[in-house]
């Protein structure tokens, strides 16, 4: 055989062993991109576990083990997590708030799942925990993925002061939390704010006049004996905040002695997120030092903790 048909031969073969390379990585390519979605298999439960309450347990604790996150999520992708998202928070329920939350804490705040599947099922913990239309809501799980959420040092800077602004929005209304202090002008017309005020007690109400709920809130408390001899005696203050958009001063409440009714004009708490107001009235109850001794959305749980100041 000629050398040059040698040369011929041997460049032939180089360009098949190439073909062959490209088409064996483009199968595997295919086959990778084809794996690359949402995986999810529930946790095996030990067969030691035999009470309900200990299989929910580990199955709330263990649920996202078996779970695959893709870098980049598809359609369908974000409705298989969702089901499981669903199916997850149906199980809380059965167990204690502290196996919920430890779960939750170390889902969110797991970089091994990557950036964009972590910010999706952030928002799913908005969508099923914070919205109080939400069969699920639930504010101590939300403020627990909150916190560890925010601890990831992955995430876009936007995702991370969206969330930290609802952590430090319901911190401050939290039963043990610290209340935000904000300013406001008196009935006398001077400047004050929340932690200028000295009481043993003080019931914070944030309002919306046009708000029905509202003013049966604050028609009871102008009504009830209970609360007036709470006033007179200094037992209990009481600053009502209107933050919605109706300047309500030719009807304002509290005329009594320690009671202060006044506007948020300029919509500071709303603006700058100090407290939770997805429903109204917002009802704390503080402490000497502002500390939330307890959060009320109703007559019959105001009742029951001024009961408590007699």
């Amino acid at each position: 055989m000629l050398s040059s048909d040698k040369g011929l031969l041997r460049g032939v073969g180089t360009i098949c062993v190439l073909i062959f390379f490209l088409l064996s990585f483009s199968a595997r390519a295919q086959k990778a991109t084809a794996q690359e979605s949402f995986v999810f298999s529930f946790p095996s439960i030990p067969d030691s576990l035999t009470t309900v309450g200990g299989r929910a347990a580990y199955l709330v604790s263990h649920y996202w083990d078996r779970a695959s996150f893709p870098a980049a999520l598809s359609s369908a992708d974000n409705d298989s997590i969702e089901q499981a998202w669903v199916n997850y928070c149906d199980l809380f329920a059965l167990t204690d708030a502290a196996v919920v939350g430890h779960s939750l804490s170390g889902l969110t705040a797991s970089e091994a799942i990557p950036p964009s599947a972590g910010i999706f099922l952030m928002s799913l913990a908005e969508k099923y925990l914070f919205d109080t239309g939400s069969p699920y809501c639930n504010d101590a799980a939300y403020l627990a993925a909150l916190n560890a959420f925010t601890s990831r040092h992955d995430v876009d800077t936007l995702y991370q002061l969206r969330y930290a602004s609802q952590l430090r929005m319901l911190s401050h209304c939290r039963v043990g939390g610290t209340a935000a202090d904000f300013g406001f002008v008196s009935d006398s017309g001077a400047a004050s704010s929340l932690y200028q005020l000295s009481a043993p007690r003080l019931l914070l109400l944030l309002y919306d006049p046009e708000c029905d709920h509202c003013r049966l809130v604050m028609g009871w408390l102008e009504s009830s004996p209970r609360v007036a001899s709470l006033l007179s005696s200094g037992r209990l203050f009481i600053l009502s905040v209107n933050v919605g958009d109706v300047d309500s001063s030719a009807a304002r409440y509290g005329h009594r002695p320690n009671w202060t009714d006044t506007h948020d004009r300029n919509h500071s708490i709303i603006a700058n997120s100090l407290y939770d107001l997805r429903t109204q009235p917002l009802c704390l109850l503080l402490d000497a030092d502002k500390k939330v001794i307890a959060k009320m959305t109703s007559v019959s749980d105001l009742e029951q903790q001024l009961a408590s100041l007699l």
